[in-house]
């Protein structure tokens, strides 16, 4: 997976990916056990899942006494990072301002969260 490619991941890739991100490695079954907790779903439904991200190179696997072992290719910034970007031109034209002002909207942000994207505007500007 390149920086370039998009990254497009449904509810089922974003819950299994969320595990990866914190487990780093895990097998079929390890993912299943954590989803199923949650919710019922089928050891297949994963597997085949897993199996289809592999061949979009999210995951990668490596095989340890005939189980294999999957690991993450994309970090969580990656994801959150073309997330955005595609909500930023496809939703909002283009302009990140829009987008955090409708944010401001929505969330009700704090006065401590816009303070802290002061500081980082700020930050980022001096690097400039």
């Amino acid at each position: 997976m390149t920086d370039k490619s998009p990254i497009k991941l449904n509810k089922l890739e974003m819950e299994i990916m969320r595990i990866f991100w914190g487990k780093k490695e895990a097998s079929v079954r390890d993912v299943f056990r954590v989803l199923n907790k949650v919710r019922e779903i089928a050891y297949t439904t994963i597997m085949t899942t897993m199996h289809k991200m592999e061949k979009k190179g999210i995951l990668t696997h490596r095989v340890e006494e005939r189980k294999f072992i999957y690991k993450s290719l994309v970090t969580e910034d990656m994801v959150k990072l073309n997330v955005l970007n595609e909500i930023v031109n496809q939703i909002f034209a283009g302009s990140p301002l829009d987008m955090v002002a409708t944010l401001i909207k929505l969330k009700k942000v704090s006065l401590e969260e816009l303070e802290s994207i002061v500081k980082q505007v700020k930050e980022k500007k001096k690097k400039k």
